[in-house]
């Protein structure tokens, strides 16, 4: 390192070997320093470590304490979560709206219907002017390649993609292992979001869809488990 001066330019030099030395004296003289600590202060730390650890484990619970209805009774595995405390009135009418729309629930990938076109339909507005990218071809596990493949036919059974030959696109999977043990596939779209033009409406932003949503007399909380959207 060398550092200007009045006198000219001073050239400081380091050792590892020095400077190892120094740490390990440092190290041995804070080793010889005994703390004596409070044997009740000692106590109430450690308990609140492992009450801290058991809430950790138990993970945090919701404000609200919620149950699951199953929507058929000759399926249990079927369930909605819903908010107790409830009046009765008013949860019979709510799992009765439930059951009879138990039709637009997805509880695998064999049950899903898709959208008509007609009602919705997303299309890349991919700049023409744009060459396309074929991504490199990445190496995978064992593992997450079975995994691909296995969730790859599940969306080839469904109909919601088909195989093409000689694609001018192409982008690598990438799999997630989700905390379940489950795998989650995604796909990196980089270079096809750089050759899209920025959308100059994008989606409402989050605190105004909840502004929106105040004096609401029920609020609903929906998980898409396969949240998949068709491409043209």
């Amino acid at each position: 390192m060398k550092i200007p001066t009045a006198g000219g330019v001073v050239t400081v030099f380091g050792s590892q070997e020095d400077g190892r030395r120094c740490e390990d004296n440092t190290s041995q003289s804070s080793k010889n320093v005994h703390a004596i600590e409070d044997q009740k202060q000692t106590e109430d730390e450690g308990s609140q470590q492992e009450t801290e650890a058991q809430e950790a484990s138990e993970g945090l619970q919701p404000a609200e304490y919620t149950k699951r209805v199953p929507l058929c009774e000759d399926i249990p595995d079927h369930t909605v979560t819903i908010v107790k405390g409830l009046e009765q009135a008013e949860e019979e009418r709510l799992v009765h709206f439930l059951r009879n729309n138990e039709d637009v629930f997805a509880w695998s990938s064999a049950d899903l219907k898709g959208v008509s076109r007609d009602v919705m339909e997303h299309v890349l507005k991919v700049d023409s002017k744009h060459k396309p990218i074929k991504q490199r071809l990445r190496t995978m596990s064992e593992e997450s390649n079975k995994a691909a493949q296995a969730e790859v036919q599940k969306l080839l059974d469904v109909g919601v993609i088909r195989e093409v030959q000689f694609s001018e696109w192409l982008a690598n999977v990438v799999m997630v292992k989700k905390k379940n043990g489950k795998w989650r596939i995604c796909i990196d779209f980089t270079n096809l979001n750089k050759a899209c033009p920025k959308d100059d409406y994008p989606l409402p932003r989050i605190d105004t869809l909840v502004d929106a949503a105040a004096g609401s007399e029920m609020m609903s909380m929906q998980i898409a488990s396969l949240a998949i959207i068709g491409s043209r």
